[in-house]
Formats: C-alpha cells, structure tokens, sequence
C-alpha cells in the first residue's frame, strides 16, 4: 500500500473510482492540506448525505458530485486540468 492509498483508506466504504481517488489527492495537494482525517470524513458525511437524499439509481452520481463540490469550495481548489 502506497501513501496515498493509506490516505484514502478511512473511504474505503465510498465506492471510489481511480478518477475520484486522484481528485481528492489533487484537492488535498493543492489545498495544502496537512491533516487530512478531518477533511476527509467531512468528505465522507457530505457524499452519504447527499446519496441518501437522492434516488436510488442516482446516489453514487449525488454523492459525488455533493462531496466534490464540498472538497473544491472548502479548500479553494479547481479541479484538475490533466486529462483522466
């Protein structure tokens, strides 16, 4: 396991795709985040809500997107301009 896996690891119940995975990196990188439990579990109650609230067929795609827009405006980032 690699450092940024271990970092991800408290999302291990998120159904994370590599893309997510190196978005959250990205944001956490270039939002100079050097304590990254408490971020990454406000990620993680953001995205279960919001998945909870939507239906059934559209609660990963809600929890993404919630969770993203979360983690883009608390830490001031843009998203990543490299190709996925």
């Amino acid at each position: 396991m690699n450092s940024d896996d271990a970092r991800l690891e408290q999302l291990h119940e998120l159904p994370l795709s590599k893309e997510d995975q190196r978005f959250i990196l990205h944001c956490l990188r270039e939002g100079g985040v050097v304590v990254h439990q408490p971020v990454l579990a406000a990620y993680q109650e953001c995205w279960l809500n919001a998945a909870e609230a939507a239906p059934d067929p559209q609660r990963d795609n809600a929890g993404r997107r919630a969770a993203n827009t979360f983690l883009r405006e608390a830490l001031g980032v843009e998203a990543s301009t490299n190709p996925r």
